[in-house]
């Protein structure tokens, strides 16, 4: 029997062929994709569905502004929220706006729903739900069989509208449907209101009316104490001068009354 004794491998020999196995792992590593674990590993994976049984929160330390931006540069949707059967988007603030929208020349923001809300947004001492827009609508909202916009407050005002130059509220119907309709409630119509006491002795009494009275105006007055013979004869807008009316009573009071006055336009 003849034993067969190897050389001793040489320090060049050994180097090959390590070199040679680290060369042979890369290519393998390389020509296979590396598993993708989609928010079990915390990360968000860009372009996927990630799925995740609890809720995802980015928070920032620094006070940099914006903490998540959506961007689209077509005509798609920027930021997107849905859910079964709760709201969709929802925000709120402790001191700022709950939800916040801006368009240059869309809606501010837009919110649709079938049975539920559109837009639901809460605030603790700020306004919910705040749209500005430089060319049309800064508040959209569109329902098919219930509320397109809803606002509720507790001791607060549920909608507030602002105009400096514009219209603070419009409401339009078609085919001979309800523009506006209060169903509950006090109706306050602002500066465009009042009650004037006329004296005895007199027979007219001027009003200046705030924000003027531009174009043609509806104004009406009613006496609201009992005069005998005595009542409103007329209201005549601008008159004595731009801004202001007049209120004519049929004959010269004897004793003091009030009389309410209100202008629509």
């Amino acid at each position: 029997m003849s034993l067969e004794i190897s050389a001793p491998r040489t320090r060049r020999a050994l180097l090959a062929a390590a070199l040679g196995a680290a060369a042979a792992s890369v290519a393998s590593a390389l020509g296979r994709p590396a598993p993708v674990r989609a928010g079990s590993d915390g990360d968000v994976v860009l372009g996927a569905d990630n799925t995740a049984t609890s809720t995802t929160k980015i928070s920032s330390a620094a006070n940099i502004g914006i903490v998540l931006w959506g961007h689209s540069n077509g005509p798609d949707i920027g930021v997107r929220g849905s859910s079964n059967t709760g709201a969709g988007v929802h925000g709120s603030s402790i001191s700022g706006y709950g939800v916040q929208g801006s368009s240059e020349s869309g809606h501010g923001v837009t919110g649709g729903s079938t049975s539920g809300n559109g837009v639901h947004a809460l605030s603790d001492s700020g306004t919910g739900v705040w749209g500005g827009s430089s060319s049309t609508s800064g508040v959209h909202g569109y329902c098919g069989s219930g509320v397109g916009v809803r606002g509720e407050a507790t001791t607060g005002i549920g909608v507030i509208g602002t105009a400096t130059t514009g219209t603070a509220g419009r409401f339009e119907s078609a085919s001979g449907a309800i523009a506006l309709q209060t169903v509950n409630g006090r109706v306050v119509v602002g500066g465009r209101s009042g009650r004037v006491r006329i004296t005895a002795g007199k027979s007219s009494y001027d009003v200046t009316v705030p924000g003027g009275l531009a174009g043609t105006p509806l104004c009406f007055a009613n006496l609201m104490n009992y005069r005998s013979g005595v009542h409103v004869a007329a209201v005549r807008p601008n008159y004595p001068s731009s801004g202001r009316l007049r209120i004519y009573l049929s004959k010269t009071l004897t004793t003091a009354a009030y009389v309410s006055w209100l202008v629509l336009g």
